[in-house]
């Protein structure tokens, strides 16, 4: 019978364990994986409608960043980092008091979504517009009428890049209604209103900062669902005509022509054999008088037969199926 430990020896080794390098680790590594989840406010979106928003902005970060390319005339690069579900006031509480937040009214969203830029990004673009090499210096000041009129024009610019973005699911017409630069007198969003957060990574030069679209989970979740279906759609299409491109490349193959030979068997000889060989010679083959003979197909064997004459003329008939070669 095993012995059964006490409750005082059960906390000695989990307490000698978690002293240990390993437990250390162990518990870290758990921290890390562990996270958070409000039950009273659950995930309004699915992996998959998540995958269906993250396609949209990828192709939005596409778009701005040829955008700006050309603008700056230097490199620039987006991409899309994360997609997380969270209160607005979680997000709103992470920004810093003085940045840039472009309000735009998206009628088929019933309602605002918001454009973050950070300071590094918010400043570099500017300098550079202004004839400077873009250093991402941060100024810790509230911004100029010149510095919000010229990032105006970018924001004006994410409208067109929004409706190309969405132009998959729906027909958006997304327009700027004012720029913000204190994000705690923003009214835009109440504070419990749960919202979904497309973090951009953006690097211009060797500059790097961040792009956050700020969207209204009630607003979103009625396209979210249409272009899921529209995905679904899509990928039940793309089955169809996949199978269609097979069927029509086997039936053009099954009109093609083949050559196949019959060989009856053979045999190995010297060099010296083969040289002096004469009519008349006879050379004596590795197979037997009753063997089958082997089909070649495209230089492979592929079946093995019998061989005989029908109306004069010599045919095969398949005895077996090659199928290892």
């Amino acid at each position: 019978m095993s012995e059964v430990l006490t409750q005082k020896q059960i906390d000695q080794l989990l307490s000698e364990f978690l002293s240990s390098g390993s437990g250390a680790d162990s518990a870290a590594i758990l921290d890390r994986r562990i996270k958070t989840y409000d039950f009273k406010s659950p995930k309004k979106f699915s992996k998959d409608q998540l995958k269906v928003i993250r396609s949209v902005y990828e192709s939005f970060a596409r778009h701005l960043a040829a955008y700006l390319s050309g603008v700056l005339r230097t490199s620039c690069q987006i991409k899309v980092d994360t997609i997380e579900e969270q209160p607005y006031f979680e997000y709103n509480n992470a920004l810093p008091d003085i940045v840039l937040m472009g309000v735009f009214d998206v009628k088929q969203f019933g309602g605002s979504i918001v454009i973050e830029i950070s300071n590094e990004i918010t400043f570099t673009i500017v300098e550079i517009l202004l004839g400077g090499n873009g250093s991402g210096k941060i100024l810790e000041r509230e911004f100029t009428e010149i510095e919000i009129s010229l990032m105006k024009n970018i924001f004006r610019q994410m409208e067109k890049s929004t409706k190309d973005a969405w132009a998959g699911f729906a027909d958006l017409d997304a327009a700027l209604m004012r720029v913000e630069t204190n994000s705690r007198l923003m009214q835009t969003f109440s504070m419990d209103e749960r919202v979904l957060i497309i973090v951009m990574e953006i690097e211009i030069n060797s500059i790097k900062g961040t792009i956050d679209v700020c969207i209204p989970v009630i607003n979103l979740e009625p396209l979210v669902e249409k272009g899921s279906r529209w995905n679904a759609a899509k990928r039940n299409a793309d089955v169809i005509k996949d199978n269609q491109s097979k069927e029509a490349v086997i039936a053009g193959l099954k009109e093609a022509y083949i050559d196949i030979s019959g060989v009856i068997g053979d045999a190995v000889l010297s060099l010296k054999d083969i040289v002096n060989l004469q009519v008349g010679d006879v050379i004596k083959l590795r197979q037997t008088v009753d063997s089958d003979m082997k089909l070649y197909i495209g230089g492979k064997p592929r079946f093995t037969g019998i061989p005989g004459i029908i109306r004069n003329r010599k045919h095969i008939r398949i005895t077996n199926v090659l199928r290892n070669n």
